[in-house]
């Protein structure tokens, strides 16, 4: 089975559990963070496929990772079963169809925002009800500072994505004057 469709199944559990408990936005949030915590080392990732760390203390460094981190009984339990399962490495998939899942079922969409810059409250105001209009649901922008934009943003909702950095701009104007 492929490691999307395992991603899809798991996530799908975790957001009926997490309707039907309350802890939807919860799950999401810490879901989110395990998935960091499991991109960001490669020792923890080396950790877990390692067969010469035993079974017990890849549970016991999940528990005291949870605990410190202020993760819940079933973040802590979730990410408990993958281990035994040898499915940790679907953590990051897992949390990104979570939360896919999850805006689904609340009408709304995810933008994710690179931006050279700083942007104030009103462009943000802005920006979200430009892309509302243009896709057709709630928008729930998420905005990250990336160094490499010159100026300008790269807006992708779902599959599609919008250029408006200035290399892209630059790119398009060099197009035109070469078709000339």
């Amino acid at each position: 089975m492929s490691s999307p469709v395992v991603a899809r199944r798991y996530a799908k559990a975790l957001l009926e559990l997490g309707k039907e408990s309350g802890e939807l936005d919860a799950l999401v949030r810490e879901s989110a963070s395990v998935a960091e915590l499991y991109a960001a080392s490669a020792d923890l990732r080396g950790l877990f496929v390692s067969p010469l760390v035993s079974e017990s203390d890849k549970m016991a460094i999940v528990r005291e990772l949870c605990a410190k981190s202020g993760f819940g009984k079933t973040t802590t339990n979730v990410w408990l079963m993958l281990v035994e399962r040898r499915r940790a490495d679907a953590m990051p998939e897992i949390a990104a169809a979570l939360r896919t899942f999850a805006d689904a079922e609340r009408g709304t969409v995810r933008a994710d925002v690179r931006s050279a810059g700083p942007l104030s409250e009103a462009y943000r105001a802005r920006l979200s009800a430009a892309l509302e209009k243009r896709v057709g649901r709630a928008v729930s922008l998420h905005v990250t500072m990336d160094e490499s934009l010159l100026a300008g943003l790269v807006v992708r909702v779902g599959d599609t994505v919008m250029d408006g950095s200035l290399a892209a701009r630059l790119d398009s104007a060099s197009e035109s004057l070469r078709a000339l």
